[in-house]
């Protein structure tokens, strides 16, 4: 949400998505938070989105576990890792 100060204010779940998701990015040893570590960070947290990952059959295991897979040990250590790993 913007105000009227031209500041971005996040609600408090997403706020906790975000906050997640840089938290397992730092475990991994990315020095960025990606898209896959935010998607992960939404099926811990829940919310409609994160019920809708659930209702799908989608887990955040799962999610970290096809990462994983892809990376194959490799941390997102620039700006295009993901386009990096996205042409393998």
């Amino acid at each position: 949400v913007e105000s009227a100060t031209s500041q971005l204010y996040l609600d408090g779940a997403t706020a906790r998505v975000f906050a997640k998701a840089e938290e397992a990015a730092k475990t991994a040893g990315d020095a960025f938070v990606t898209t896959e570590r935010l998607l992960s960070a939404i099926a811990r947290e829940g919310g409609p989105a994160g019920d809708a990952l659930k209702s799908a059959g989608v887990t955040a295991d799962m999610l970290d576990a096809a990462v994983a897979d892809v990376r194959k040990g490799k941390p997102a250590d620039s700006a295009g890792a993901e386009e990096a790993q996205a042409a393998l």
